[in-house]
Formats: structure tokens, C-alpha cells, sequence
């Protein structure tokens, strides 16, 4: 019993990690969908295709969403989502690093959440 449960609970954890990977995937590979074929997505690198978020980090400031998957042993299977607050791009850092002479990494602040099987949050 208690294993046909802990097993449910693992399928459920797996569905809803599957299912945000699948919201994930449809939201930043449709930007990159639905441009022309000669212009790039911010979240492909130029030299492979492949994913990178390196450019946006560079060049954007505000809001990321960051997913958590959990497959600790110890606790169960778990998710999670943290969201990061950038104050000031790193391209803008760099250019006021040139005005004064000192580089300084802007502002990031952050918060998570994150449960597992067994209860943990």
C-alpha cells in the first residue's frame, strides 16, 4: 500500500515536472518559431543553433523564471520555481564601467519554492 502510493506520488511529481517543461518549452521556443528564418532568437547561440540564454542575461534586465526539478533520494521527487530580479543589465554595468572606471555586477535578487513527496518545502 504504502508503495503503490509512494509510486503515485513519484507519477504525479513526474507529470507536473513533464507539464512544465512542456509550458517552458512551448513559451521560449515559440518566440524562436515565429520569427523569419534570417533572424535568430535571443535564445540560440550563433555559432551551434542550440539553446542559450547568455544573449538575454546580456541584454535584458528584469524578471526569470528558473524551473527546479528535485530527484533527491534522501526526500522524494520534487519541483520547484525560483524567480530572479535583474536591476540593470550586464551590458549596462559594462558601460558604466567604462564611464567610472569600475566594474560592479548589477543587482540580482531572487526567491524559490519548492516541495518534494515526503512533505519537504
Amino acid at each position: 500500500m504504502v508503495a503503490a502510493r509512494a509510486a503515485a506520488a513519484a507519477g504525479a511529481a513526474a507529470v507536473a515536472a513533464a507539464r512544465g517543461g512542456l509550458f517552458l518549452l512551448l513559451l521560449f521556443g515559440g518566440v524562436a518559431w515565429a520569427q523569419p528564418a534570417d533572424k535568430r532568437s535571443v535564445f540560440t547561440d550563433p555559432e551551434d543553433g542550440k539553446l542559450d540564454a547568455s544573449e538575454w542575461l546580456l541584454e535584458r534586465k528584469g524578471f526569470l523564471p528558473v524551473p527546479i526539478l528535485i530527484t533527491e533520494p534522501a526526500v522524494g521527487y520534487g519541483v520547484g520555481a525560483a524567480l530572479l530580479f535583474f536591476r540593470e543589465s550586464i551590458g549596462e554595468a559594462v558601460t558604466k564601467a567604462k564611464e567610472s572606471g569600475r566594474l560592479t555586477p548589477p543587482d540580482i535578487y531572487g526567491a524559490a519554492l519548492a516541495a518534494t513527496e515526503n512533505g519537504t518545502k
